[in-house]
Formats: structure tokens, C-alpha cells, sequence
């Protein structure tokens, strides 16, 4: 009968094999803690240091973009009013400056002389000092003279005397201190009236001052041998009789009893005897009623 093998079945060979292994693999262990404690680990670059590296190496890199983009500068003649954007970009004006220049211009916005081009918001004193000597607007507008200045209300025409009974409220409203309102009275008493035969009846025209009648008798004339219009005083009704200003109702009444009574007026001594007019109203009536039938 075989006896059981002490130390779970292994020989004294295989433990010291055993043994030896667990030693050579300690010793690794420790080792491997030594390098691990004492010698820092070079840590990978993640995405993020990958991004502030390509940052520095833009920054180092010399930047030729700007190169690119510098537009070459033309100096020449130039009016601020009206170049182009092609020009304002030779005279090195930026795109930017050159939009704000035409958004100027097309708010009716102009240059009258040279320093004016100073006021165009956010341009540089260098480039300004640049192209001041082409640019051709005067150093300074020419003083005003009184000889050459434009006045500011017109001129009124020089003022001739007209024919009253033919002038309209526009001839009337010309005439000094007769406005529309005094034009518009003039003319519908002159109506009414059937036109002046003596310069003594424009005081007749309710409300004119003493300047404003001067004034129709300076400009209103009464041409020599002018007729006015005239009614039928044996045809005209009560009614057409009273508009007359020259009569009142109880005179056009007065006229028209008489004549209804005793027939057609013949004479203006018929017309005394109606006893509606005195002689100096039938003086001052006769040039505008007629006694035809």
C-alpha cells in the first residue's frame, strides 16, 4: 500500500519550484513599484491639448491671408461726391469705410470742401492726410456777396394802374394793402352797383381804410367814357329794384306803386314826383337805370 505524498501531493522538487517562481515573481512586482513611484509617466495628448496645439502653431505660423487681402493703392485725382467704390479702394479706403461713404452719399449727404471729408465716421487720420492733396473739392466755399446773394422772397412786379370795372379779386389782391378778403368785398359792390363812374364811390365799399381807398384811387381807373350796366326801370320788379344798393324797400315799393298806377316813367321829373327820390339821389341813380320801355 502506497502512502499518501505530504504537502498536497507535491514533491520536495516541485516545491522548490513553487517557491522560486513566487520569489522571482515578487521581486518583479516590487520593481515594477519602484519604476512606477519614482519615474514620472509622459501622460498622451487628449483632443482638447491637441486644439490649443494647433492655436500656438496658427499664432507662430506668419499670416498671409492679410497679405492677400491688402489692396494695392492708386493714388489719383478724386471727388468725394462721386467715386466709385473701385477708386475709394485704390485710394485705400477698406471695404468697410468705402460702404459707409456710398450709404452716405445716398442719403443725400455731399462734401462742399476738402476738410468735410474728415466728418465721414471712422476713417483715419493717416489715409486722410494721404489723399487730402488729390482730392478736388475747394479748400473753402467763396464768401457771399450781397450783389450775388438770391432774396429770399421774390420781388413784387412793378404795379399798373387798371381798369377797375374790368379787374378781377387776382389784379385787386396785387394792389397795396387791398388783400382777398378787401378784393372779394370790392369786386361784389361793383357788381351790385353795376360798375364805378366816379373814384368817390369806392368809400362806399363797407370796411375799406383810408390807405385802402388811396390805394383804389392810385390803381383804379375809371376810363373816360366808361357805361355801366344799367336796368329798366320800367321792367324791372320790386325785388330787382331793391338790390341795387342805391335803393332801399320802401323806395323800391314807392317806384313800382307809382308807375303801376299811372303807367311808364317818360321823364325823370315823372320819376320826382313819385316822391320816393330826391333830386340828388335821382342825380346819383340816373347813370344806372334807364327809362326805355
Amino acid at each position: 500500500m502506497e502512502h499518501p505524498r505530504p504537502y498536497l501531493g507535491m514533491s520536495a522538487r516541485e516545491r522548490r519550484g513553487v517557491l522560486l517562481f513566487l520569489l522571482i515573481s515578487m521581486v518583479a512586482w516590487g520593481l515594477w513599484a519602484l519604476i512606477t513611484t519614482f519615474i514620472p509617466r509622459q501622460a498622451t495628448p487628449g483632443k482638447a491639448d491637441w486644439g490649443k496645439i494647433d492655436s500656438l502653431n496658427a499664432l507662430l505660423e506668419p499670416d498671409t491671408t492679410e497679405q492677400e487681402s491688402i489692396h494695392p493703392l492708386r493714388l489719383h485725382p478724386f471727388d468725394p461726391n462721386t467715386e466709385d467704390s473701385a477708386g475709394l479702394l485704390d485710394l485705400g479706403f477698406d471695404p468697410r469705410l468705402a460702404h459707409r461713404l456710398l450709404s452716405y452719399r445716398r442719403h443725400k449727404g455731399v462734401f462742399r470742401i476738402k476738410k468735410h471729408l474728415g466728418r465721414l465716421y471712422g476713417i483715419d487720420s493717416v489715409l486722410l492726410a494721404s489723399i487730402q492733396p488729390y482730392n478736388i473739392l475747394p479748400d473753402s466755399l467763396p464768401r457771399r456777396s450781397y450783389a450775388n446773394r438770391i432774396p429770399l422772397y421774390p420781388q413784387r412786379p412793378t404795379l399798373l394802374p387798371s381798369d377797375i370795372n374790368e379787374a378781377d379779386t387776382t389784379i385787386l389782391n396785387t394792389w397795396p394793402t387791398i388783400g382777398i378778403a378787401t378784393a372779394k368785398r370790392v369786386w361784389a359792390y361793383r357788381q351790385r352797383l353795376g360798375g364805378f363812374v366816379d373814384t368817390a364811390q369806392y368809400q362806399e365799399v363797407w370796411g375799406l381804410s383810408t390807405e385802402q381807398v388811396q390805394a383804389l384811387k392810385q390803381y383804379g381807373l375809371i376810363p373816360e367814357g366808361s357805361q355801366p350796366s344799367r336796368l329798366f326801370l320800367n321792367r324791372a320788379v320790386e325785388s330787382q329794384l331793391r338790390q341795387h344798393p342805391y335803393l332801399n324797400y320802401k323806395q323800391a315799393k314807392l317806384l313800382c306803386a307809382y308807375r303801376a298806377q299811372y303807367g311808364p316813367y317818360k321823364s325823370w321829373d315823372e320819376v320826382l314826383r313819385a316822391k320816393a327820390l330826391t333830386p340828388k339821389e335821382i342825380e346819383r341813380l340816373r347813370p344806372y337805370f334807364s327809362l326805355e320801355y
